[in-house]
């Protein structure tokens, strides 16, 4: 799966910050799988019927490297029985029991805690692409949001940190803060 964004195509001024790696994994409702051999390897999918995502990009089936543990890498055979033209749609179909659907980890890790979903092949993934956060470079940024940019993953999770975005954010609020400053203040999000 090739990424919306390369790095070497943003735009003058922006950064790309790689956040994390998208996983996708095998999953099936129990329903589905009642009565079913379990898959021992990504060629045993071939034998499961499945919810296929076509490329938006040229209309084809996509396909999938699967790889384990120890680095073993195998080529994920599906039989399609459904083409959807999203992610998003893979997961409530396979919630359904209509097949296997290669699905995102986030996408499925609820679904996996409360049992309506099962994951078939626990050492192996696909690894699809970074989750990015994208944003201004340091020198187009106002100055006084400067020190909210994100400049380590260990900052963004620093209570100290936090606790001084709350602190500003609290005091953009502040119905005394004049000459309409608090529209224009950092906002933080997400604690």
């Amino acid at each position: 799966m090739r990424p919306s964004v390369v790095v070497s195509d943003l735009p003058p001024g922006m950064v790309a910050r790689e956040l994390a790696r998208m996983h996708i994994i095998a999953v099936a409702s129990p329903a589905f799988m009642r009565g079913k051999r379990r898959p021992k390897d990504p060629a045993g999918l071939a034998e499961l019927a499945s919810i296929v995502m076509r490329s938006p990009l040229s209309g084809r089936l996509r396909t999938h490297v699967m790889r384990n543990g120890a680095g073993v890498e195998m080529a994920v055979e599906q039989k399609p029985v459904m083409l959807v033209n999203g992610p998003d749609a893979i997961c409530p179909a396979t919630l359904l029991g209509l097949g296997v659907g290669l699905v995102s980890v986030p996408h499925a890790l609820p679904h996996l805690q409360s049992g309506a979903l099962e994951r078939l092949l626990p050492d192996w993934h696909c690894d699809v692409g970074p989750i990015s956060l994208y944003f201004a470079s340091q020198k187009l940024l106002p100055a006084k949001t400067r020190p909210l940019s994100i400049s380590s993953p260990r900052r963004s999770t620093s209570s100290s940190w936090r606790t001084c975005c709350r602190s500003r954010a609290w005091a953009a609020r502040r119905p005394d803060a004049r000459d309409g400053s608090r529209l224009n203040s950092p906002v933080c999000v997400g604690f």
